[in-house]
């Protein structure tokens, strides 16, 4: 089976896929074969313990969470570079992320129940504590003021 899921919606035809040991697979033909493109990961230990993957389309960048941080791919998941966050190592895996759709310069990155910001394309973070004890699953700016954010947290 799969765990993880993400597309490009200005290309229906691509695809990506991650699998419960982590390998992660890439269909440029909307599923009707897949490639495992895995190899490009196998150079950041930890990559394989998966938090997620998410498309942001508007500047083409795929990226990569796990217990290694957060990647980002701007060739389709080839070649990976680390995305540098301030965080304990024990605090991963990376868990959720979210781009703003009209800025892809402001980034939400999901750690435990930390909610990382970075209003510069990932060069600098702050973080804000999400009250409660769940870890941070998803996060989805709200689409008619970008500055505010939806959050979903799953139990410990």
């Amino acid at each position: 089976g799969l765990i993880a899921f993400a597309n490009n919606p200005k290309n229906e035809s691509e695809l990506w896929a991650v699998d419960p040991r982590g390998n992660l697979y890439r269909s440029s033909n909307g599923g009707n074969s897949w490639s495992d493109i895995t190899e490009g990961l196998r150079d950041y230990q930890g990559s394989s313990s998966f938090g997620f993957i998410f498309f942001d389309s508007r500047a083409g960048v795929l990226y990569h969470g796990s217990k290694h941080g957060v990647l980002s791919s701007r060739d389709g998941g080839y070649v990976w570079s680390r995305i540098e966050l301030t965080l304990a190592p024990e605090l991963l895996p990376a868990s959720a992320m979210s781009v703003d759709p009209d800025n892809s310069l402001r980034m939400y990155i999901g750690v435990q129940n930390l909610l990382y910001v970075s209003e510069d394309g990932g060069v600098t973070w702050t973080s804000v504590q999400i009250p409660g004890t769940g870890v941070i699953s998803k996060i989805m700016p709200n689409p008619t003021n970008t500055r505010e954010v939806f959050i979903g947290c799953s139990g410990k």
